[in-house]
């Protein structure tokens, strides 16, 4: 599958762009808390068509590193964690 328009990182001060063969991950919110998926296209795509709601849209992270500096930067945001508060 061949990727029409590049996706860049969400990471804070990552530059790296989406190819074909990238093993990217997806941080997507879900209420209280945020889901971390592997990536899916279809996922993406629908996303991209509600732009009404940028603050609940689907992150793109290069890999695990930025996807954990992300969720730790919730972490402080929130002062909890995602687990500690979905069980809320």
């Amino acid at each position: 599958m061949k990727i029409q328009c590049p996706y860049k990182c969400d990471g804070d001060g990552c530059t790296k762009q989406k190819g074909e063969g990238n093993k990217w991950l997806l941080l997507v919110p879900d209420g209280l808390c945020f889901v971390a998926r592997p990536w899916d296209q279809e996922l993406v795509d629908i996303d991209e068509r509600r732009p009404e709601w940028p603050e609940n849209s689907i992150k793109h992270y290069c890999g695990i590193g930025c996807l954990s500096k992300a969720l730790s930067a919730w972490q402080a945001k929130h002062g909890a964690s995602p687990v500690e508060e979905a069980k809320a």
